[in-house]
């Protein structure tokens, strides 16, 4: 994206000069008129404005945003950004070439946009399949939990949320999915001797009042893959869903490790008595286990 915004600046960098150009002989010859090379009075102003609404928010964005890192600059929000520059710069080239050479340059035009979007459902679309298990489990603890829409747990804001939810669905306006429901009944119905295939990790790390669970696995890619870690006890259900753990090597080209990991606030959970568990999912077939126990204290 970076190589292909510079490439593109140095085209509208031609196209600005050329059209400054043209408009210093129609302000020497007493003739101020914004013409472009092809005779479009209307697409140059229009391109124009949009052009130097853009550049203004990138200015903004590029002042204030990069304290939080750079990679902020190529976020999806901000996307929309050089999308639209991408097409401003496609209708200046098309009103400044001739009406001969115009037809080909659409179907040219058409055709790289074709490829553009078939390439984005096969970069995005795992990640929507990834995102669409989070809201799953998000959802489930969201409704029993009163956690799982981004919010603190406990906190003030997660006591209104909850509040909203409630009566959302009692006036029928909104019912929670219930695709991970049959997960959800095999987590509760597991026996508590169920042995774990997995080789897990759990450290508690008290001074940052955390619990990081770590398992080498590497997830299939099905619509439901993937692993479930729960706490489970006689009144509660928590369960979160582990992530592909990002590769730390110096191998530029692997993305992801052979294992997955999540980091949870102790302040997350009640304090009780929990069974820990893993449930993993691979197309249709399922493994529950039951790792060990831990005592979650208040203020732990």
């Amino acid at each position: 994206p970076i190589a292909g915004g510079m490439v593109l600046s140095l085209l509208v960098s031609t196209w600005l000069w050329q059209l400054g150009r043209s408009w210093i002989r129609q302000w020497n010859a007493n003739k101020w008129k914004v013409q472009s090379r092809g005779n479009n009075t209307t697409l140059t102003p229009f391109l124009l404005g949009i052009l130097f609404f853009l550049l203004s928010n990138a200015a903004v964005i590029a002042l204030l945003r990069p304290r939080f890192g750079f990679f902020v600059m190529v976020v999806s929000n901000y996307k929309l950004y050089p999308a639209l520059y991408l097409m401003v710069i496609y209708g200046a080239f098309l009103g400044g070439v001739s009406a001969q050479w115009r037809p080909t340059v659409q179907k040219i035009g058409l055709g790289m946009s074709v490829a553009i979007w078939l390439l984005s459902m096969v970069h995005y679309g795992p990640m929507m399949v990834e995102r669409r298990k989070d809201f799953y489990v998000n959802a489930f603890n969201q409704q029993y939990n009163g956690f799982g829409l981004g919010h603190e747990p406990n906190s003030e804001a997660a006591k209104y949320v909850t509040n909203l939810m409630q009566e959302l669905e009692a006036a029928n306006i909104y019912t929670y999915p219930y695709a991970y429901q049959p997960y959800i009944d095999q987590i509760k119905s597991v026996d508590s001797t169920a042995k774990c295939p997995l080789e897990v990790t759990v450290q508690l790390q008290s001074s940052q009042n955390r619990m990081l669970v770590t398992a080498p696995h590497l997830p299939t890619r099905g619509l439901n893959d993937g692993v479930l870690f729960f706490l489970r006890s006689s009144q509660k259900l928590y369960v979160f869903r582990m992530q592909q753990k990002i590769y730390g090597g110096r191998n530029v080209l692997k993305r992801y490790e052979n294992s997955v990991e999540v980091t949870l606030p102790l302040a997350t959970f009640l304090p009780s008595v929990y069974q820990m568990g893993f449930m993993v999912i691979e197309g249709s077939q399922t493994k529950v286990c039951i790792y060990k126990s831990i005592n979650i204290k208040p203020n732990s």
